[in-house]
């Protein structure tokens, strides 16, 4: 491909990762190597869906100097490594997917698939956790790539997917997901009570006074987490970014008592609901109803293979504040 065309194959790769469910939002990245010296990249905290050919920066393999109008993924480090290690690789997409994501906080194991699967893969590691865009990070997908592995778990983070091509790259990680969703360990609650919609709705309206964008995410991995009066810790940047350090459950359906749980946190488990979630736009809300399944399917797994897999304090509120003064202003700016 040319440089146009690599750079619209990019943005629709994007698009078709939002439409798939393994991204949301500004989460995760896409690139494809452009020649031997170089490689594109999606922008920093742009959505997907509002990416054009021309915001796609030029990134110098070597130096990590680049070109044009938007700043590169703050993890385009790491997209230069697979690239720099791997002569046969070139298209990489970093993803959030769910049930990958569980995956790689625990339970993973070269026995979770078979042996034709993990060749499909391209081989499969599990590379330990670093802060988004630090050394630490990079040390240990450098030590996983080592190993051989195209397809890498990203502890508390997601998942590297390194390919030949777009097309490859794409079946990687669907498949990924697919295997991932078979061995997941949670175990739901079939009898979780329900609340009906019209008594929600009512629910919803009262909340609404004093959080206007309120909705309901009603999974059945948050319904399970509502019924076991359990709280969810942070496992993942993504939580830790966007919501916090828990998301708190009421011990009640009250309005009363959901406003105010939803004036300390943006997210917040219900009983008979699943979650409340409220953010600063609809695209925030969205977001957050995301994020919140995808911390409750986490959840479930670690718990019922006996694992905390908890992110440290420091780790959470560093990223939570990051998160706030930064790339919430980024999105706001791509707007």
């Amino acid at each position: 491909m040319d440089d146009q065309a690599l750079r619209t194959c990019i943005c629709e790769t994007g698009r078709e990762l939002l439409e798939n469910g393994l991204v949301a939002r500004t989460w995760g990245n896409v690139s494809a190597r452009a020649d031997g010296e170089h490689y594109l990249v999606t922008p920093s905290g742009m959505d997907y869906g509002s990416i054009a050919p021309e915001d796609i920066a030029l990134c110098d393999l070597a130096t990590g100097k680049w070109t044009g109008p938007r700043r590169p993924s703050g993890e385009r480090a790491v997209h230069a490594l697979a690239y720099s290690m791997f002569e046969d690789v070139n298209f990489v997409i970093h993803t959030h997917q769910t049930y990958a994501s569980a995956l790689g906080l625990c339970g993973y194991k070269p026995g979770c698939f078979t042996g034709e699967e993990r060749q499909q893969l391209g081989g499969v590691a599990v590379a330990g956790y670093g802060l988004p865009g630090t050394k630490t990070l990079q040390s240990a997908m450098r030590e996983a790539m080592a190993r051989g592995a195209r397809t890498i778990f990203m502890a508390h983070h997601g998942v590297l997917i390194c390919a030949r091509s777009h097309d490859e790259a794409l079946h990687r990680a669907q498949l990924l997901e697919r295997l991932c969703r078979r061995c997941w360990q949670g175990v739901l609650e079939e009898a979780a009570p329900v609340m009906e919609q019209k008594q929600l709705d009512s629910v919803l309206a009262k909340v609404r006074h004093a959080h206007p964008l309120a909705c309901a995410a009603r999974t059945d991995a948050l319904l399970t987490m509502a019924a076991l009066n359990r709280p969810i810790r942070a496992q993942l940047d993504d939580m830790a970014q966007m919501i916090g350090p828990v998301i708190p459950v009421t011990q009640s359906t009250a309005a009363g008592e959901i406003s105010a749980a939803l004036d300390k946190r943006c997210a917040v488990l219900v009983p008979g609901v699943g979650a409340v979630v409220c953010g600063k736009d609809e695209d925030d809300t969205q977001a957050l109803a995301i994020l919140a399944d995808k911390a409750a399917v986490c959840a479930l797994h670690t718990a019922a293979l006996g694992q905390r897999a908890q992110l440290s304090r420091a780790d959470i509120a560093l990223q939570h504040l990051v998160y706030q003064q930064k790339y919430a202003k980024q999105k706001e700016a791509g707007k």
